[in-house]
């Protein structure tokens, strides 16, 4: 079998007198070289790879000992080596067996990435970095609830909010489920939950519409094919049409469109509950039918987009940029409609949605048809659409508690 080592490669040196650290593999008498990113001089190496090392040497060594560990797990399984199947395995996923929260995030990320999930590799990439501000060094058996106290602490005096502290822990326990998972943390020291460490949740209120709030959008007259006019057509696309997400509206197919309704999965659904898809089917109403004729890109095939927001192969992230800026466009002209028309509450495309589905239930819709427009797979999803309610309904039940 191959020989696996941790060396100071002397056959290189850089202009401030350092090695690169590398892993070294030896196989009948031939050797290869893997750069582990590591760059020092010679005497540093051999201070952080002593057995006695201490602090922040020790941890040095055992970032440097997970490379060999890897490295050796991967000949193990070998029936026969080859460098080829090495370092298809070993440059693949290098970090699979690492306990460093760092790179747990990392495989995590790259995950995301693999599957097309860009905007949850971008988040995840951007709590990652901050969990390294904080303590670089990390490692799962780190996390306990004071260490996760502690980065609470750290966050609020950054002016970060309960929100943002909130969505950190819980990516932070996802990615501890998947260590247990796989083996690298242990359940009994679970660091969440009762009399452990409970991450804050605010209550995200949202807000919708009133009807006659609603009227006065409609009733606005912009100027025809202009911003203003593009903008009101998609908002009240999406208010008419199942509350649907403006990404949606992006995604929407002609094969999507058939016998006067809407049938698609949610782009939000399609990889994180392949198992509890739920087709969102709504009616075409009227108004929609003519806000496709009359923005819709013209095209009759099945596959074509129905509205030319995004372009036809492109990357992922283009197609993210596309109808971020779609967003962008339509939230800034409905702010000024809204000012317009004497609207204080701000009309974004996410207010369509909850207003929708606010005026459903004012309407008498049961909770499970909310449910199914909004294509949820569970009820507690939709009731977080219905926590609030505006200020004038409050009013009215207020006055009534004494007839």
């Amino acid at each position: 079998m191959a020989k696996i080592a941790i060396i100071c490669d002397k056959r290189r040196i850089t202009n401030d007198s350092k090695y690169p650290v590398k892993l070294r593999v030896t196989h009948k008498g031939r050797q290869k070289y893997y750069p582990l990113g590591k760059y020092m001089t010679e005497e540093k190496f051999d201070r952080i790879m002593d057995p006695a090392a201490a602090g922040k040497n020790k941890n040095l060594q055992m970032e440097l000992l997970r490379s060999l560990v890897w490295a050796e797990e991967i000949t193990s399984e070998m029936d026969r080596f080859s460098f080829y199947d090495f370092e298809k395995k070993y440059q693949g996923d290098p970090a699979r067996g690492s306990r460093s929260l760092y790179d747990r995030f990392t495989l995590y990320i790259d995950q995301m990435k693999k599957e097309r999930r860009v905007k949850t590799a971008l988040s995840y990439q951007s709590i990652r970095n901050s969990f390294k501000k904080f303590r670089s060094d990390a490692e799962l058996a780190d996390l306990n609830p004071g260490f996760l106290r502690e980065y609470e602490a750290w966050m609020e005096e950054r002016g970060r909010s309960m929100t943002t502290v909130g969505i950190h822990m819980r990516s932070l326990r996802s990615i501890y489920n998947i260590a247990i998972d796989e083996g690298l943390a242990v359940r009994d020291h679970y660091p969440f939950g009762r009399r452990k460490y409970i991450i804050p949740a605010s209550k995200n209120i949202k807000k919708s519409l009133t009807m006659e709030e609603i009227n006065k959008l409609f009733l606005y007259e912009p100027k025809p094919k202009t911003f203003e006019d593009r903008a009101k057509d998609f908002w009240f696309f999406s208010y008419l049409c199942g509350g649907m997400n403006f990404k949606d509206i992006a995604y929407l197919r002609n094969e999507n469109l058939q016998d006067g309704f809407i049938t698609f999965i949610r782009a939000k659904t399609k990889l994180t509950s392949r198992t509890q898809q739920k087709p969102v089917h709504v009616p075409i109403h009227e108004y929609a039918q003519k806000v496709i004729e009359k923005w819709g890109s013209g095209s009759a095939e099945p596959k074509e987009f129905v509205f030319p927001i995004l372009k036809p192969n492109t990357t992922l992230e283009v197609q993210i940029e596309s109808y971020g800026q779609f967003i962008h466009v339509t939230n800034k002209w409905m702010k000024i409609i809204a000012e317009k028309v004497g609207i204080t509450k701000k009309v974004t495309t996410s207010v369509a949605r909850h207003s929708h589905v606010t005026i459903l239930k004012r309407s008498g819709a049961s909770m499970e048809f909310i449910s199914e427009q909004l294509g949820h797979s569970n009820l507690s999803t939709t009731e977080s659409y219905l926590g609030s309610f505006d200020d004038e309904v409050k009013r009215m039940f207020t006055d009534q508690l004494l007839g």
